[in-house]
This record gives structure tokens, sequence and C-alpha cells, in this order.
């Protein structure tokens, strides 16, 4: 039983201003992941370039359970998206992983450009095994509340390992006991 969760983490600016509210998160992220039984593994990369060569790495070599990413990742109105790395991580065999997306942007925007990202790319499959937060800093959502989120949202995804983790108990309880029989 594999109890180490790997998660792919994508945020443009994890230093600078934006630093300590990174800390905070991926801080929040490793703490829940541990509280629930599991080892966290978290690898941070700030460019969607780097992001799509880490998809490229498989063959049990690089096996990511969770994908994280900042849904504003720079460069101005035209640059890529977080919403362009979920397209990405799609795209590539295998990974109908759990995916995180956080946005500062308030819940309307991120609402209408989902929209627009679903119309197209003709494929509502994309948004299974998803999740997004709105990290935006108001007197209606505080760290607190962010952490929350995330801690939520790594929950869906955690209660599948749960309910795999049970069912592998079972099966080896019955194993052992058609063996125990069978001696």
């Amino acid at each position: 039983m594999r109890t180490s969760v790997n998660i792919l983490w994508l945020e443009d600016k994890p230093t600078g201003a934006n630093k300590r509210p990174h800390e905070n998160r991926v801080k929040c992220v490793k703490n829940h992941v541990e509280s629930k039984g599991y080892k966290p593994n978290i690898t941070v990369v700030k460019t969607i370039d780097e992001a799509r060569e880490a998809l490229k790495f498989r063959d049990g070599e690089h096996r990511y359970d969770f994908f994280i990413s900042d849904f504003n990742l720079g460069g101005g109105v035209d640059a890529e998206k977080g919403l362009d790395y979920l397209v990405s991580v799609r795209e590539a065999n295998n990974y109908k992983r759990f995916f995180v997306l956080y946005s500062r942007n308030e819940y309307s925007t991120i609402s209408r450009n989902i929209s627009e990202k679903l119309l197209s790319e003709q494929n509502i499959n994309m948004f299974v095994n998803f999740s997004f937060i709105s990290i935006a800093n108001d007197d209606s959502n505080t760290t607190d509340d962010i952490e929350k989120k995330f801690r939520e949202s790594l929950d869906i995804g955690l209660s599948r390992w749960d309910e795999l983790n049970a069912i592998r108990g079972m099966y080896m309880s019955e194993h052992a006991e058609l063996e125990f029989k069978l001696k």
C-alpha cells in the first residue's frame, strides 16, 4: 500500500510579496495530508512549461496524485492560465488525477473563464476530479477560511484513497483467510 501522496504545485510567484501566503498554503496542505496518515511529497514549479515537462516523466518514476495550480500565471491577458494547464494534465495519458485550481479572482470571474474554456475545449470531462478555490483576501475570506477551503478540496481526493486502502485491506484479509484454509 502506497502511503505517499505526490503533489505537483504550479505557482508562478512563490517568492516576493506572495511568498508568505504561498508558504502558508503549502504548509497547510502538507499538514493536512499528514493528519490523514499519508506522507506528502510536494514539488513546486514556477512555470507552466516546467509543469508540463513534469507530466512527461512517468513509469512510476514521477507519479502525481494531486495537481494544484494558481489560475493567474502572469504574463498578461494573452498568457496561458491555470485552466490551460488543466487541459494539459487531462490530455496527458492516465492523468485523471484530482486538480485544485485557485485564484485571487472572485468566483464570478472564474466561473465565466471556466465556461469559456469548456466551450472552446468541448470536453466536459476536463472538469472531473476538479475543485476551484477563491483565495481573494477580503473581509469575508480570511486566511483561516482559505486554508479550510484547501483542506476541504484535498479531502475529496483523499477520501478516495481511504476507500481504496480499505478495499485493499479487505482483499488482503480475504486472501490471508483463503491461504490459511488451503494449508
